[in-house]
């Protein structure tokens, strides 16, 4: 990652100029958290039931893109797209292991099994079993991470397009659907919209630097900390909630 190893910005220029700009943009903000929780996920023993990720869909110039871009610039990741076979998003997943897979335009996937496989595949941390011509089994690519998605359809719609049925429950929770819509996001001002846009490519990789470089100095006792703050969160989050579906993806 060109970007992260020498990140054309400083943190404090990322924090002024992508950062500050989405205080007011909750659904960014949260966005931009993804990449970080992914990097922690060593640290908090994260159930493997509990992997997945979540695909934000929308009619055109309602800021997906964006949103998809916000979370690629933390580590300067490049954007993968929906077009690919189901063999190479494998490859592509372990090269994402503890880093925030960002796939974009749901509707351009090669076909829908390449995406039905991969609400399971990229939940179960691995790729498929498959014989080689040598009559070996090569080891399957592994991978733990969380995959943040986007498109103009729901993820529903397209398994019902394909299979003529609603999702499974296993389904919908490791591939959570969220509507970009004016109820969760904010107009830009022109302007400031511009700015933010330009920031997201030249301070690219600056926070992701400054993230790594803190956690390779944490301390046993601040992994523990990290990791009762998980358990305590997700606590508030499971209260007095029986769902079993609902727990797994507050996880």
């Amino acid at each position: 990652l060109p970007a992260f190893c020498n990140p054309p910005k400083k943190l404090a220029d990322w924090q002024r100029q992508v950062a500050q700009p989405i205080k007011d943009h909750p659904a960014y903000a949260w966005v931009l958290t993804l990449p970080f929780a992914t990097c922690l996920l060593p640290f908090v023993d994260m159930p493997k039931n509990a992997m997945g990720g979540f695909h934000i869909f929308g009619n055109s110039s309602t800021g997906k893109t964006n949103a998809l871009r916000l979370a690629s610039t933390v580590f300067g990741d490049d954007i993968q797209g929906w077009d690919t076979t189901a063999n190479s998003l494998e490859i592509v997943a372990s090269d994402h292991h503890h880093r925030l897979l960002c796939l974009d335009e749901l509707g351009q996937a090669k076909n829908d099994q390449v995406v039905l496989d991969a609400a399971y595949k990229l939940s179960q941390c691995k790729g498929k079993s498959r014989t080689d011509q040598n009559l070996s089994t090569p080891r399957p690519f592994t991978f733990d991470l969380f995959f943040l998605s986007t498109g103009e359809q729901s993820f529903e719609d397209l398994v019902i397009r394909a299979t003529g049925e609603a999702p499974y429950a296993g389904q919908k929770i490791r591939f959570c659907d969220i509507e970009f819509n004016d109820k969760i996001t904010t107009p830009w001002n022109t302007q400031e919209l511009v700015d933010f846009e330009t920031a997201l490519d030249s301070c690219s990789g600056a926070a992701g630097r400054a993230f790594i470089e803190r956690l390779s100095s944490t301390t046993p006792e601040e992994k523990k900390k990290i990791k009762e703050a998980f358990l305590s969160i997700r606590k508030d989050l499971w209260k007095n909630e029986e769902n079993g579906k609902f727990r797994r993806v507050a996880n």
